[in-house]
């Protein structure tokens, strides 16, 4: 998903920090080199693990210190499948040059090592529907149209996203990677070591300066100078849409803009506000969205690019549930603090539910279900289209 902020408000991560998988991580093994045989989807305790069963993130737990908030993964009936023992869990995704997303059915989940933030962290895979999942036997995973780029101490790996079952292996080595312990996928001083760009894998600058990229589908490794690494960063973005808006009174024009004075389209609105306001658009599936709001945030409406009201002046806050932790849904959520309430509409304007929100609670996605948490006591799970209570935990 896109989104272009034209006032930058503090959007809650909540939805999420959340991740989760088996128990206890297994040591890594393999001998160092493709040859070696690679891990294999699976579950050290598949009696616990349902298969086939669609799964979505929960909040269960928090604490005082980092992590702060541990999660895990239930089904979307409220039973939980994981222990509570993540700080993150997130859709495998991968990102264009315009930054339009491509979403893999795999939950990423991440726990902390001993010794976290100093030393690395773990990453398993779980299959968004159950169907397959590996143990925490990776300390890093980079989404690709070929597939999802993971690796331990020794080896890399291109896993297919629907099977889980490896497509390619390499050693650290033969990705001309001589010191794969200096890693930071490994050493834990970076949060993410491969990059997709685009058309190759940036796997870091190692010796001599050069930057090492891989081809995926060759296995051919080759490296470019830090201009060169530039340049392409560069050009990635440049290519990303932004916008901009004038206000004069009543009226905004706002101006989409990619780069180039050719790309450039200007929408205009009669906006009806007194005093000052502000617009965040939200761009969905080739479609966009204008949401206006008075400067104290008080008040708010929802508009097409094209002029129309999708959502009336409304007093209390509206802001756009979707994110990334469920692609497929583009619900807004109005927040109304006088009635307490949360009301959820479709990307249409449509009404769904309304749904209790007390003052300190959040509204968003985890997953599949809506999510209401103060973060300090307790989390409750709704279904996205009905407003069911579907889970509740007390912390």
């Amino acid at each position: 998903m896109k989104q272009a902020s034209l006032y930058l408000s503090v959007l809650l991560t909540a939805a999420l920090l959340t991740a989760c998988g088996p128990k206890v991580p297994p040591t890594p093994e393999g001998s160092g080199s493709s040859s070696s045989a690679p891990p294999n989807p699976g579950s050290s305790s598949s009696s616990e693990m349902p298969q086939s069963v669609p799964l979505t993130p929960y909040l269960v737990a928090v604490s005082e210190e980092f992590p702060y908030q541990l999660c895990g993964l239930m089904t979307l009936q409220g039973e939980p499948v994981t222990p509570e023992e993540c700080y993150e869990i997130s859709l495998a995704c991968c990102y264009s040059d315009a930054m339009d997303p491509t979403y893999f059915p795999v939950w990423v989940m991440r726990k902390q090592g001993p010794g976290w933030p100093e030393n690395q962290e773990f990453v398993a895979l779980y299959a968004e529907d159950g169907s397959w999942n590996t143990d925490f036997i990776y300390h890093g995973c980079t989404s690709t149209p070929h597939g999802l780029f993971v690796g331990d101490e020794q080896n890399a790996f291109l896993l297919d996203p629907k099977t889980g079952q490896t497509l390619k292996a390499w050693s650290w080595e033969e990705l001309q990677i001589d010191a794969p312990e200096d890693i930071p996928w490994i050493t834990g001083d970076a949060y993410a070591t491969a990059q997709w760009t685009g058309e190759q894998l940036y796997l870091g600058c190692f010796a001599d300066g050069k930057n090492q990229m891989l081809d995926l589908e060759t296995g051919q490794v080759s490296s470019l100078t830090d201009e060169e690494w530039i340049a392409i960063q560069d050009a990635r973005f440049n290519s990303i849409p932004y916008w901009t808006c004038e206000i004069k009174n009543h009226t905004a024009e706002l101006t989409r803009e990619v780069g180039t004075e050719a790309l450039k389209r200007t929408y205009t609105f009669e906006v009806p506000f007194d005093g000052d306001y502000s617009v965040d658009v939200e761009e969905q599936g080739g479609e966009a969205r204008a949401c206006f709001w008075n400067q104290e945030r008080t008040s708010c409406a929802l508009y097409t690019l094209e002029g129309e009201e999708i959502i009336p002046l409304q007093n209390g806050s509206l802001f756009f549930l979707g994110w990334n932790s469920s692609p497929e849904r583009r619900e807004y959520c109005l927040h109304s603090p006088e009635e307490q309430t949360a009301s959820i509409y479709s990307w249409d304007g449509q009404q769904i539910f309304t749904l209790p929100q007390k003052d300190g609670d959040y509204v968003t996605l985890a997953g599949s279900l809506i999510q209401v948490t103060d973060y300090s006591t307790y989390a409750n799970y709704y279904h996205p289209e009905t407003g069911e209570k579907i889970a509740s935990f007390s912390f």
